[in-house]
């Protein structure tokens, strides 16, 4: 008879528990078997089944379980109440009982009820087994108690546990607990003997492979950082090419390329795009943003579309908008926006003829109240005025005036038929009178008694047109502006006879919006052109564009600022301030500029014989104050005194003429003039920090020091001595602590007096071109720094002498320089010049400077730099533009006014080699 061969299991024990009960125990049950006796060269010392799947009710076990269970040696059964009750456990012990003996049931008690073995009937009592199970059961078991285990940590290290695990482990390895755990021990020396003969033998092959491996890691990053810095770069570049129709993306995609590689292309960028006029745009409507309204108090901002929706914004703190609410707004296509004057109430016009009053007390809660369906199709303007008047305009020229003082039911005052060629209509602020601009062989503006109905006025338009024409009044009503086609002017409504002034082409289509400021001093149009034009409402001349990435459909000013709200095609509504970062509106080219040393002046003069002053205070836009006008010619050097209330103009009359001024500025809105230096060959002029000595360079290379309280003669109380005296000085700077002046001149150098000896003989800093044309002490006066014409800018330590060369040379203009700064700080130095370049220099070290960014001048030649404080630079070209030069907060600025951040498919189509990241 042939001796049947013992049949192999799958598995070595089958783990049956209850999931709610033992969810924790079975698995760290599981983990210690696999461990216990294991030599090195398996995986695990024992095959254990634990079914860990969550599994509905059904009426049989799962194929896959029952042929795991029936194909283990042992059942390990977790005894507690709560598997004894449960079905699943009781199947799996079912089945084992039907097929397999209860001899091979491990029984690991987990309750807390102890088990009890009755030697009179020979069954275990005890809630923790089943009764099948207890039935099964005909000799004494020896079962594991881990009830313990509940209340006390446990795990595949815990020693305690490992033991008691053993006792389950032993008869799955056929023999005593004893043995297995000396097994245990045997194999774990000799995996640890293995573990270090491997040891040994890998650590030779590691230190011949470690520099392998580090020269790849170092490969792989290069490559990396160089992939980054490729990207960055092409980012930058491309920020720099969408800012003149997007700013804000423009911006966002700079900060995006900084982040991901700090180049100096994407440093510059950044750079630009905050000291640039830069919109905070807000995304809300799903097409083309139509219309736009700013509450009275410029706290609420309600948008309309072709979406047919309303959208409630709230300006932040930055001026940025937050979504409040959104509704739609009860007519198709809405046209048109206006608050009434209390700003509770908000009327809405639409194409279809329908006008619908929305109550605003609650931006978050915005309730229609009221909704009139008029007769006539599509209204297109909607303009409102005191005492509760509404006026509206419709395409078949009929004008509607209504009475909204009671919001729920408007009711209608006058209708007045116009024709068929009506443009815009306005109020007057006092809404007394209406304004209706008309188009057509006969442009022209009527002015009608909204009381009565009738035209009070006409004014002809002196342009022919068959364009739309638009009309506004200032907010004191003494002006009217007015639009036809791509241009427009203002008539004046002072007098009897209203006069007409034409403005300057500036956009290159058809106006389509136009506003006043609510102060009167600005005014905005917005084009077909993309673009929205700022223009000086008093002087009549254009001072700033504001780029849009589609067509201008609709433009507000935020009441009591010069802060624009715009809405255009794209979908997007965008706030802009447009004097955060403008500070003057010349139109030639600015020669000087200075500061006084308390920081609330700063003075600037170009060719147009005047001198502009600003009041300077940290943290708001600085704001014009006066004029020095009708000056004997170009104004080439300027010196405030430390207090502000004088200013010292040197004035170019001819090539080698000039005259020197000294002009009270104390009531600034009315300079008057002291007195007039008795010399006319100065070429430049410097007050030393204390206003006490006043520094004039002259024509002929002499520089003459002079007693700043007393002026009104012609001598002064010292000439210095110059080694040459043949080529005029160009600049003059005193060192913070006024004890040393330095000139520079075109003879090869700059000569540094110690002011306390002028009769000595001057130190001569040597120049790296022919010629010296800007000078800049440090902070501490320590380092002079130069520029040539020849575009290259020295550092030297004039602490010490003789200079035997300077500690630094700084490459990166490709033309001559013109002026210099050092921030207060001493951190930062800035250069401009000829190249149409502002470059922003690391000089926190000046032994090792570095170029932080290069910045393009959009006015052309730099002539000076003033820092405004430790990171804002004033820059003067043709304008005096504020230029940021800190990157972390450049970083902060971005995304305070940038309004909503880039869209996933804004990233897709300019990042598509990065993961998306927004960065704001």
């Amino acid at each position: 008879m042939t001796e049947q061969s013992p049949r192999t299991y799958t598995y070595d024990a089958f783990i049956t528990y209850n999931a709610r009960a033992d969810s924790e125990l079975a698995p760290a049950v599981r983990r210690v078997l696999h461990r216990l006796g294991r030599p090195w060269y398996r995986p695990r010392a024992l095959r254990v089944f634990l079914d860990t799947a969550e599994m509905a009710f059904e009426e049989s076990l799962p194929v896959a379980i029952t042929e795991a269970l029936l194909d283990s040696r042992y059942l390990i059964l977790l005894a507690c109440p709560e598997s004894a009750a449960s079905v699943w456990v009781g199947k799996e012990t079912a089945i084992w009982l039907e097929h397999r003996s209860a001899a091979d049931i491990v029984v690991v008690v987990t309750g807390e009820e102890e088990l009890v073995w009755d030697e009179s009937a020979n069954v275990l009592t005890g809630p923790a087994l089943s009764e099948p199970v207890r039935t099964a059961i005909t000799a004494q078991p020896r079962w594991v108690d881990l009830r313990w285990a509940k209340h006390e940590e446990h795990g595949a290290d815990h020693p305690g546990f490992r033991d008691t695990v053993a006792e389950i482990a032993a008869p799955l390895h056929g023999m005593s607990k004893v043995q297995l755990v000396g097994e245990d021990l045997q194999q774990q020396r000799r995996s640890r003997r293995i573990v270090r003969t491997t040891i040994a033998a890998l650590v030779a092959l590691v230190l011949v492979i470690g520099g392998l491996a580090r020269y790849a890691v170092e490969q792989r990053d290069t490559a990396r950082g160089q992939t980054a810095r490729a990207v960055s770069q092409r980012v930058a570049v491309r920020s720099d090419e969408v800012r003149s129709t997007d700013p804000s993306l423009a911006a966002q995609l700079a900060l995006a390329a900084y982040r991901g590689s700090p180049t100096t292309e994407a440093a510059s960028s950044m750079l630009t795009a905050v000291s640039t006029s830069l919109d905070s745009r807000a995304l809300g409507h799903a097409s083309g943003v139509t219309a736009v309204a700013v509450s009275p108090d410029g706290a609420v901002v309600v948008t309309g579309g072709l979406d047919d929706a309303l959208r409630f914004w709230v300006r932040g703190r930055t001026g940025g908008l937050t979504l409040a609410a959104r509704r739609t707004a009860g007519v198709l296509g809405v046209s048109g926006l206006t608050f009434a004057p209390t700003g509770r109430q908000l009327a809405v016009i639409g194409t279809t003829g329908v006008l619908t009053m929305v109550d605003v007390r609650v931006p978050r809660l915005p309730a229609v109240v009221a909704t009139v369906r008029t007769r006539h199709a599509q209204i297109f303007d909607v303009v409102s005025g005191a005492d509760g008047v509404v006026a509206t305009a419709s395409k078949d020229g009929t004008v509607l005036l209504w009475d909204v003082r009671t919001p729920s039911r408007p009711i209608l005052r006058h209708t007045l038929s116009t024709g068929r060629y009506l443009g815009g209509i306005d109020l007057a602020a006092d809404g007394r009178t209406l304004a209706i601009a008309y188009r057509g062989a006969t442009p022209r503006i009527e002015l009608v008694d909204v009381a009565r109905g009738r035209t009070t006025k006409t004014l002809p338009v002196p342009v022919d047109t068959s364009d739309d024409v638009l009309a506004r009044y200032s907010p004191d009503g003494h002006q009217l502006a007015v639009v036809f086609d791509h241009a427009f002017g203002v008539f004046d409504l002072a007098g009897a006879n209203p006069r007409f002034t034409p403005l300057p082409t500036v956009h290159a289509g058809q106006i389509t919006v136009l506003r006043f400021s609510t102060d009167g001093s600005r005014i905005a149009t917005g084009s077909q052109d993309h673009l929205v034009v700022l223009w000086d409402a008093h002087r009549l001349r254009a001072l700033l564009k504001l780029a849009h990435p589609a067509l201008v459909t609709d433009l507000v000013f935020v009441p009591g600022s010069t802060t624009v709200v715009t809405a255009a095609d794209d979908g997007a509504a965008r706030v802009w301030d447009p004097d955060r970062r403008l500070t003057t509106t010349e139109t030639g080219p600015i020669w000087a500029m200075a500061r006084s040393a308390d920081g609330r002046l700063l003075a600037e003069a170009g060719s147009d014989r005047s001198v502009v002053l600003w009041r300077v205070v940290p943290g708001r836009p600085i704001v014009e104050i006066g004029r020095i006008s009708g000056l004997p010619g170009r104004v080439d050097s300027l010196a405030p005194t430390p207090d502000g209330r004088r200013v010292i103009v040197h004035s170019a009359v001819t090539e080698t003429s000039s005259r020197v001024q000294v002009w009270d500025v104390s009531h600034p809105a009315s300079p008057a003039l002291i007195t007039t230096l008795g010399v006319h060959d100065v070429s430049a002029v410097a007050l030393s920090p204390d206003g006490t000595t006043l520094a004039t360079g002259h024509h002929n290379g002499a520089v003459r020091l002079w007693s700043a309280s007393d002026l009104r003669g012609s001598a002064p109380k010292q000439s210095l001595l110059l080694p040459l005296r043949s080529s005029p000085v160009w600049t003059l700077r005193f060192s913070p602590d006024g004890r040393q002046l330095a000139a520079a001149s075109k003879e090869r150098a700059t000569y540094l007096w110690t002011v306390a000896t002028p009769e000595a003989f001057p130190r001569m800093v040597p120049s790296a071109d022919d010629s010296a044309t800007a000078v800049a002490f440090s902070p501490d006066g320590r380092y002079l720094a130069t520029g040539a014409p020849q575009h290259d800018v020295q550092i030297w330590d004039v602490a010490t002498a003789p200079y035997r060369g300077p500690i630094a040379t700084l490459h990166g203009h490709t033309d001559g320089i013109y002026a210099l700064a050092f921030s207060p700080d001493g951190r930062t130095l800035v250069s401009g010049g000829r190249d149409h370049t502002v470059i922003v220099w690391d000089v926190a070290d000046l032994r090792a400077p570095a170029l932080r960014a290069r910045l393009t001048s959009p006015g052309g030649e730099v002539a000076a730099l003033v820092f405004l404080d430790s990171h804002t630079v004033a820059v003067a070209d043709q304008t005096v533009r504020l230029v940021e030069t800190s990157l972390a907060r450049a970083s902060s600025l971005v995304c305070d006014l940038a309004g909503d951040g880039l869209t996933a498919a804004e990233w897709r189509v300019y990042l598509p080699e990065w993961t998306y990241d927004k960065p704001c």
